[in-house]
């Protein structure tokens, strides 16, 4: 019984598809065709880029024909009525002969490097003369265990459609068939689609598995960077490498459809920092569209820095992780959310000198930052070298002195405090340094003009030292680190206080291995005591 209604049930989904197809061949056959067409070849409508057709005119009357192209960017055509393929889309050809006007939409397709041949995913679906479905010109219909399966050969695309070709009759007939016909893997493998990302955040100068950009595509693709000093691509392996901080694009181009993702190259901190929000901010998200702001992050809330976008932006934009919704995200936040500092490769970027002369004396050899022994605070570097000692001390750049300390005796012995005429992009102050236990008393007054590069005296051991060495220290708060009589300005701290290794990142300076800020890998610290590094 259920056999029979089985049955019964086929053959009436066979009656009425076959009905559907008649009906269908009888609207079709009644289509007028069109006068304007290639010889031998009507209702083909489709023109691949690059492909040139001779059109001719069916009216049946005779006289001189004047063809035209509405658009000869997309599809240009010649007086002889040859048209060709230039872009992707669509014009209309013209041809006056007489009085007469005919006309008819010639659509351009962008040509696969890699024609495929498939067969529908469904049992039924239309060909059509032209990317509209009211211009149908065939029907497949596939029943199974009764009608044979029909393969088309896909041979390029326009829009959401398949420019196809098959055999009819002996002919080989043209048409466009939607790509929802046919299999997903059709769509993502033989035809140009995606790109394995359309945006990636790399870290500056390091390789890593995820640092890859890939399509699925089977055919030949074209890749470009549109700033090779930014990112070096492999197309063998698809490996993206960052060169230095800034933003750039990839394209991947393949039947005259290009893909891009946008790449932001991030300087990566040498030691990460974490710290609460000291003021709302906002938080960005990379995309194919620039930086998205995905949320606000209230004041308080933990933020992890590990980098930073380059000097692109004034402001300074920190990369890092926060937590949102319960969900872990990486993203940008301005620095001035989370710090009164800047970022490092602000700091880097203006390219100051080492305030030693001479290249052997590129050596640290007490970092800044807070130690486990006496005194619990370094708030500078320590400079120091076998025989530094008269070696000659530097401005690192331009500006004038704000204080000198002539007492040999005090902390910081002969010490002379510059400002520079840059200013800090986070807080709008002017930098200042130190630059303490120098060898002989500063000939300087207070507002004297300093050059970039100017001697502001030698290398010594005056004050608290036991070694000759320079003590060099930073703030971003224009204010005098020592007064005239030697006494350390009480309203500097770790907020306000930059470590000086910053200016000098990758410029070939060395650190003690064996003082305690590398042991405990605190060479590079940012934040300040009350901050987990």
């Amino acid at each position: 019984m259920v056999r029979e209604r089985m049955k019964k049930a086929v053959l009436l989904c066979i009656s009425f598809l076959a009905a559907v197809s008649v009906a269908l061949a009888a609207f079709i056959a009644q289509m007028p065709a069109s006068a304007i067409s290639e010889k031998d070849v009507k209702n083909d409508f489709g023109i691949l880029v690059g492909q040139s057709k001779k059109l001719v005119l069916t009216s049946g009357s005779t006289g001189k024909v004047k063809w035209s192209s509405s658009n000869e960017k997309v599809i240009s055509c010649d007086k002889d009525g040859t048209i060709k393929g230039i872009s992707n889309g669509s014009a209309v050809i013209t041809a006056k002969q007489g009085k007469e006007t005919y006309r008819h939409t010639y659509y351009c397709a962008k040509q696969l490097d890699n024609s495929v041949s498939a067969s529908p995913k469904h049992f039924f679906a239309f060909i059509c003369n032209s990317p509209l479905m009211f211009r149908v010109k065939d029907v497949h219909i596939y029943i199974p265990f009764f009608t044979k399966i029909m393969s088309y050969k896909i041979i390029g695309t326009y829009d959401n459609w398949f420019y196809v070709s098959y055999e009819r009759y002996g002919q080989t007939v043209y048409g466009f068939m939607l790509q929802y016909d046919f299999s997903d893997s059709i769509a993502s493998d033989e035809v140009f689609k995606q790109i394995s990302r359309n945006c990636l955040d790399v870290f500056c100068g390091e390789k890593r598995d995820i640092y890859r950009l890939t399509t699925d595509y089977k055919g030949n693709v074209k890749w470009s960077v549109a700033d090779t000093s930014i990112v070096q691509y492999n197309e063998s392996t698809g490996e993206v490498y960052g060169k230095k901080p800034g933003v750039t694009t990839i394209s991947a181009t393949a039947n005259g459809k290009t893909l891009t993702c946008v790449v932001r190259v991030i300087y990566h901190w040498k030691q990460s920092w974490q710290t609460n929000l000291i003021s709302d901010g906002d938080f960005y998200m990379n995309s194919a569209n620039g930086l998205k702001k995905t949320a606000t992050i209230p004041k308080g809330i933990s933020f992890f820095i590990c980098g930073d976008m380059g000097t692109q932006d004034k402001n300074g934009w920190a990369y890092g992780s926060t937590v949102i919704d319960s969900k872990e995200l990486w993203g940008y936040i301005k620095i001035n959310a989370v710090s009164q500092k800047g970022t490092v490769s602000q700091y880097r970027g203006l390219n100051w000198l080492w305030p030693i002369k001479g290249e052997e004396f590129k050596y640290v050899s007490s970092p800044y930052g807070p130690r486990k022994t006496k005194p619990r605070y370094h708030k500078g570097i320590d400079i120091t070298g076998s025989d530094i000692s008269g070696t000659e001390v530097i401005s690192p750049f331009k500006g004038r002195v704000l204080a000198v300390c002539m007492d040999k005796s005090a902390s910081c012995g002969y010490c002379v405090v510059l400002q520079s005429d840059e200013v800090d992009p986070i807080t709008g102050n002017k930098y200042v340094a130190a630059f303490m236990h120098l060898k002989n008393e500063p000939s300087f007054e207070e507002l004297d003009n300093i050059p970039k590069g100017g001697i502001l005296g030698e290398v010594g051991s005056t004050g608290n030292s036991g070694a000759a060495h320079l003590h060099f220290e930073v703030n971003n708060k224009n204010i005098a680190t020592v007064t005239t009589q030697g006494k350390y300005n009480s309203a500097l701290n770790y907020d306000n206080l930059i470590n000086p290794i910053f200016f000098y990142m990758d410029k070939g300076i060395a650190i003690n291995s064996e003082c305690e800020a590398m042991k405990y890998k605190r060479p590079y610290w940012y934040g300040k005591e009350t901050e987990k590094n």
